[in-house]
Parts: C-alpha cells; sequence; structure tokens
C-alpha cells in the first residue's frame, strides 16, 4: 500500500464534505465528457473512489459499480451508501483479462509513485473497446509545487501540494507528462479526449502564474 495515502485517513471527513465545492471547476471539466459515455448495463471499476459519489452516480446510470481506495475512512463512508469497495493499492487490479468495461478515476492517479503499474492492470482488465477515463493533477502544477530553483522536472520527489483554498496539505509524488501520454501506452490505447485547465479555488496559484493544474484524459483500449 502506498503509504502516503494513509494521510487521507485523518482528513476523510473533511475531505469528503468539502471537495465538491473547492473542485467544482474540475468536476465540471470531468463531469462534461464522461457525460457522453453509455453506463448502462456496463461493468465500472473507479479508481480512488473516495467516499463514493461517482460510483453511486453510475450505478444510476445502470452500471454494475466496484471501487478501489487507498483510504479505510472514505472507503467506509462509500461502504455506508451500500457500496461495493476495496481498500487497496489502485495498482492492485485482480480482475479476470477482458473482464471490465470501463476505468475511471479522478485526482487518484497521480497519488502512486508508479503508474506504469496501474496503466498494465488496466489495460489487461478492460475488453476490447473498453474505456480508461480519468482526471489528475497536472504535472506542470506538480513541478512548480516543487518550489525550489534548479528544480529538476524529470526527477520524482515529493511536493507539498496546497489544495481547498489553502485548507489542507497533501504530499504527492511528482509525475511528467510521459507518464500519462507515451509510446507504450498509445500502442494499446487510442486517445479520444484530452482536456488541461486551470483551478485555482482547488489548487495553490504560486508566483501568480497561471498555468494548467489539472489535466482529464480519455482512452479506449484498442
Amino acid at each position: 500500500m502506498n503509504k502516503l495515502n494513509e494521510q487521507y485517513n485523518s482528513v476523510s471527513d473533511y475531505f469528503s464534505e468539502i471537495q465538491s465545492d473547492y473542485n467544482k471547476s474540475s468536476n465540471e471539466r470531468y463531469y462534461d465528457f464522461l457525460q457522453k459515455i453509455d453506463f448502462s448495463g456496463k461493468i465500472v471499476i473507479d479508481l480512488g473512489c473516495g467516499d463514493g459519489t461517482d460510483l453511486i452516480n453510475f450505478k444510476e446510470s445502470g452500471a454494475k459499480v466496484l471501487g478501489i481506495d487507498t483510504s479505510a475512512g472514505l472507503a467506509d463512508m462509500a461502504r455506508s451508501k451500500g457500496l461495493d469497495v476495496r481498500i487497496a493499492d489502485l495498482s492492485e487490479l485482480d480482475f479476470p483479462r477482458s473482464s471490465i468495461d470501463i476505468v475511471t478515476s479522478k485526482y487518484a492517479l497521480q497519488t502512486s509513485h508508479d503508474l506504469s503499474k496501474i496503466f498494465s492492470g488496466v489495460l489487461r482488465i478492460l475488453k476490447p473497446g473498453g474505456i480508461f477515463y480519468f482526471l489528475v493533477v497536472h504535472p506542470f502544477r506538480q513541478f512548480i509545487e516543487k518550489k525550489t530553483p534548479g528544480a529538476d522536472y524529470f526527477e520524482q520527489t515529493i511536493v507539498d501540494s496546497i489544495i481547498f483554498d489553502g485548507s489542507l496539505t497533501i504530499k504527492e509524488p511528482t509525475h511528467t507528462m510521459e507518464h500519462y501520454i507515451n509510446n507504450d501506452i498509445l500502442e494499446s490505447f487510442k486517445l479520444i479526449h484530452y482536456k488541461e485547465e486551470a483551478d485555482f479555488f482547488s489548487a495553490e496559484r504560486i508566483g501568480g502564474m497561471n498555468y494548467p493544474t489539472f489535466l482529464v484524459i480519455c482512452y479506449e483500449k484498442k
């Protein structure tokens, strides 16, 4: 289990209560394209499902849903809503090959040090034509969050990510764009949606600069 994700256990109640307000802009961009996906009769896994808000939406759209989260506190909240949720690392996708229609994730993948394991797992469990749709903290934002003169964009380090109008600080490993889009990924997936924007109500604005704070990507398994 990723030790960094234990930090969510102590703030799970607060995180669940306010995240929808502070993440309003990025949530809107996430749901814009999500509404174009047909969930009826589909088997869906939500990685980093949190309190289960999105799982409920998928279920109401006719999907069979399962959540995975590293935080016991958030998983318990989702379970209290009658949802099936596993507490596990996001790369622990022990499901039959080609058995899942859709995998989603919102503000969760970037908490993993090794995204290649997650992509490999998602590729294995998705059916041909299956969808992998996610929203993550933008790698350029994480580079700015290093706040170190002469910082190396390509070196993975742990940064303090100040979120929710400065009310909460979360430690996360940094990533590069190549962790989310590279030749290996594009050999197995077709890119069907890409969006990057800024949301400084949710994220800290550093140095008065304007830069992307989140990234939305949708892949279709070839």
